[in-house]
């Protein structure tokens, strides 16, 4: 066990874990209270049906942070694209409007008047 809980930060999990909806983060609590019950990583990861370096992940991530509910945190970024919401709109209106065999119609378009590569 590398991860030395307290009473406190036990119960916490646990009752976090009850309340919680999201699927993800219910997993994030199994592992770090699997781990705290001297499981390997290899087994937790089993146990849950997710890879072991996930299990690292986390649990590098419990250790390293501030907080559980810092540790809790999405901190994912999605990605938009390299189109403006505006460029997305006259792209959408230029496929209503025209018919498109290939692909590389909307390419050629999205190129000539938006200065963007896509392959």
């Amino acid at each position: 066990m590398e991860i030395p809980l307290s009473e406190n930060n036990l119960i916490e999990l646990k009752n976090l874990h009850k309340k919680i909806k999201n699927k993800k983060q219910a997993d994030r609590i199994k592992i770090i209270l699997l781990f705290n019950k001297e499981y390997t990583k290899k087994e937790i990861a089993s146990n849950i049906l997710i890879k072991e370096n996930t299990v690292s992940y986390w649990i590098n991530k419990f250790k390293s942070s501030l907080s559980i509910d810092d540790w809790l945190k999405n901190n994912y970024k999605s990605y938009w694209g390299k189109l403006t919401s505006k460029q997305l709109s006259l792209v959408q209106n230029y496929i209503r409007e025209n018919i498109i065999i290939d692909l590389k119609q909307v390419i050629t378009y999205v190129k000539e008047h938006f200065e963007v590569d896509y392959s």
